[in-house]
């Protein structure tokens, strides 16, 4: 029989594991987390450069694509969620929720500028 709040299946996120049917956090796994929200808010890294640095350091799993997931997931700053059955779950916190959101404001920033310095190259066809 379950009780509330133990874990029934699926994949969980980079950074947690399964413990006696409850999702806990893998302290190995989760430094990396913390360790890629805390350099990505010292505002001294992009994306790319910071995969770049990670892989350098030996996390292998830290591609820039990783990052961009890592750093959308609320799940990470102990934030409820829904499964696709409506039922609402909390993961232990990672990071700081004030973490959490300075790293979506950085990113936020960063790919405002991005856009915004866009070259375009005209062509006039005679």
């Amino acid at each position: 029989m379950l009780t509330k709040g133990e874990f029934i299946g699926g994949k969980v996120p980079f950074g947690y594991k399964v413990e006696n049917k409850k999702i806990v956090i893998n302290e190995p796994d989760a430094l990396v987390v913390r360790k890629a929200f805390n350099l990505y808010a010292s505002g001294e890294y992009s994306i790319f450069s910071l995969s770049q640095e990670l892989i350098e350091l030996g996390y292998k799993n830290c591609d820039h694509h990783t990052l961009e997931r890592w750093f959308k997931n609320i799940e990470y700053c102990g934030k409820s969620l829904q499964n696709h059955r409506g039922l609402s779950y909390t993961l232990p916190p990672i990071v700081s929720e004030e973490l959490f959101e300075n790293v979506s404001e950085i990113k936020k920033n960063a790919n405002s500028i991005s856009n915004s310095s866009i070259c375009y190259r005209v062509f006039i066809w005679e």
